[in-house]
Formats: C-alpha cells, sequence, structure tokens
C-alpha cells in the first residue's frame, strides 16, 4: 500500500479500549494496521480495522484496503461525508472464518444518524491477494427493527 493516513497518537493518551470492541487497547489492536506497522492477519483483523477506520474517518484507509479491482470505483467523497455524520456505537461479530485465500464476516455495526439509531447488518467477503487481506464484497441485510 502507499501512503497510510497516521492516526492521532491522542487515541493513546491513556489506555484506550479499541473501537472495535475486542477488549483490546487500540495500540495492541487496530491502531497498528491503521498505521501500515503491521498487516491484518485475518479477515476479522481487517473487518475490525476497518470499522475502526469508519469510526475515526479514516476514509482513505477503507479505500487502500478494498479489493484493488474495485478501489477505483470506490466513493472517497461520498464516503467521506457520509462517515462525517454518523456516530458510531458498537461492533458485533457474528461469525468469522478464513479459507486459505477467502474469507467472510458477518457483523453488526451500530451508528447514529440523523438522530436516529440504526444498525448495518452484513456479511463480507474478503480475498487475500499478494498476502493481504482485502474486502472483496458484501451482501447488506435489512436493518434489524
Amino acid at each position: 500500500m502507499s501512503s497510510q493516513k497516521v492516526i492521532s497518537r491522542d487515541l493513546l493518551d491513556k489506555p484506550k479500549d479499541c473501537y472495535c470492541q475486542s477488549g483490546k487497547a487500540a495500540e495492541d489492536c487496530c491502531l497498528p494496521i491503521l498505521e501500515g506497522r503491521i498487516q491484518a492477519s485475518s479477515p476479522e483483523a481487517l473487518m475490525r480495522s476497518r470499522y475502526t477506520a469508519f469510526c475515526l474517518e479514516n476514509i482513505e484507509y477503507l479505500q487502500q484496503t478494498t479489493d484493488p479491482a474495485k478501489q477505483e470505483s470506490f466513493d472517497l467523497e461520498l464516503n467521506k461525508s457520509w462517515a462525517s455524520k454518523a456516530e458510531f456505537t458498537g461492533l458485533e461479530i457474528l461469525a468469522s472464518e478464513e479459507m486459505a485465500d477467502t474469507g467472510r464476516v458477518e457483523f453488526k455495526a451500530s451508528f447514529d444518524f440523523d438522530g436516529e439509531s440504526r444498525t448495518h447488518h452484513e456479511d463480507s467477503v474478503f480475498k487475500r491477494i499478494g498476502g493481504r487481506w482485502y474486502f472483496h464484497s458484501g451482501e447488506v441485510f435489512e436493518e434489524d427493527s
């Protein structure tokens, strides 16, 4: 990957749980991945880092971790605009599996948008290309009522 956006070290001013709700400190979870110091070791690690990127409005990271064949169609400005209006409130991993160079993660991401609490429920497919995991596609389920 080319230039990685550096995440504010303010995350580390005091021990802080990672936004992805893994129970780990950000420095021991998603922060090194977002800063490009290490690669995501699994589809779930990439999913968690992408959720954290949304929380931090690091939309460039989302584009960089999308399947290279699909990066050109990634609407950076639209995603930046949407993320700036959302407040992310939780991530729940429902299922996660890795099979050679393909993986999937089913998750629910909770957020507030326009004064309403919402849930994004998705089953995402990830592909390992050149030894690195990328988001490939996702099936979005109807929002829970």
